[in-house]
């Protein structure tokens, strides 16, 4: 195209403008998946409108209000014109297409079926973004029940009561036990504040450490499948994602093996991404599905039974969704009774804590009074 206009390329300069901080910075100038959503549904029309693909992705650039996904849907209109495929295109761009999205649409291309695939991929992301959306709906109100918490009892403890610590010293009189023993945590609270604040930090960066090993982040990962309550509610949403994922990419047109192989690549969870990838060599080496997944303890025995059902009823995709409606449900149930039972604790838990409190600072002020007279 340069050479066509006779221009030639004298110097080269790093990038600093959106694509160069989005990449830096992917959570302030990144691509929201509400937008990789509404993309992906726009496309799918206006290609079953019987838009051409390149005139399609010029229209819904022009239309962004993102500048940044302008920008990177300009870099996949470059590509398609330098002869690659849509898929091939996306590929360039991992950190807003994932390797789900551009291996689905890879499928899309080769079947001829890619606005009926763009549709799938797009109620794929809707429903995911959904059941995030209530995990962290879920999660916010005893989160800030608990922050609230802790902030008024450091409060209570570091500000509140050594002013009435102070007063009550004066009187020099016997004080109650429970009352001595808050007056002296109240002290060494007040005295200590930078001490808290260093042990916070050097925690928090225990925990990174720890994280960052690959034994660290089994454990922790392993604890977040198996703690009671909240490891019920990761393994169950964990779940009714893999199902919705592989019923998906199998409805796509993908083989078993490369749903597994996709699978491993877009998992967190350490010991979830170990388990598919048993299940993925069993499958290699002539297992069933049912029986690959039978294998490892993480898939519960009901899933493998429902999938044993559908393999052998060729209904595999059904099957998979019944699974994936089913724990999502059972997540939903999981996330009410956390947020019935945590919010009730925390405020007894903080009641009793103030009670004490109130008790312990009367029965001092009982003790002066009658010291006095």
């Amino acid at each position: 195209m340069l050479w066509a206009r006779e221009l030639v390329v004298v110097r080269l300069n790093r990038s600093t403008g959106l694509l160069f901080l989005r990449k830096q910075l992917p959570s302030l100038f990144g691509v929201s998946k509400r937008e990789v959503v509404s993309f992906t549904q726009h496309l799918a029309m206006l290609l079953r409108s019987g838009v051409a693909l390149y005139q399609a992705i010029g229209l819904l650039s022009e239309q962004q209000s993102s500048r940044v996904l302008k920008s990177v849907l300009q870099e996949v209109m470059a590509s398609l014109q330098q002869g690659q495929s849509l898929s091939q295109s996306l590929d360039e761009h991992p950190d807003i297409f994932p390797l789900v999205y551009s291996r689905m649409v890879r499928v899309g291309e080769s079947s001829g079926r890619l606005p009926d695939v763009l549709e799938r991929l797009a109620l794929h992301m809707v429903k995911e973004q959904e059941t995030a959306a209530k995990l962290r709906g879920a999660m916010i109100y005893p989160v800030m029940i608990m922050c609230l918490a802790v902030g008024a009892i450091y409060i209570l403890m570091t500000i509140t009561l050594p002013s009435i610590t102070a007063m009550l010293r004066e009187f020099q009189s016997e004080l109650p036990s429970s009352t001595q023993l808050l007056m002296d945590t109240s002290a060494w609270m007040a005295g200590n504040k930078e001490n808290i604040l260093v042990a916070g930090l050097f925690a928090g960066v225990l925990y990174k450490l720890i994280a960052s090993t690959e034994a660290g982040r089994q454990r922790l990962h392993l604890l977040a499948l198996v703690v009671p309550l909240i490891g019920s509610l990761n393994r169950r949403s964990a779940i009714a994602r893999l199902a919705t994922t592989t019923a998906t990419l199998l409805q796509a047109g993908l083989p078993l093996t490369e749903v597994m192989q996709l699978l491993e690549d877009t998992t967190g969870n350490v010991i979830l991404k170990k388990a598919l990838v048993g299940v993925r060599i069993s499958l290699t080496q002539g297992a069933t599905f049912y029986e690959a997944m039978s294998q490892s303890w993480v898939f519960p025995k009901m899933v493998v039974q429902m999938i044993r059902v559908g393999e052998e009823a060729g209904k595999l995709e059904g099957s998979l969704e019944s699974i994936s409606d089913f724990y999502e449900k059972e997540t939903d149930r999981t996330m009410g009774v956390i947020t019935g039972m945590i919010a009730p604790i925390l405020i007894v838990f903080v009641g009793g804590f103030v009670g004490f409190v109130f008790a312990s600072v009367i029965s001092a002020m009982y003790s002066v009074y009658g010291a006095i007279h």
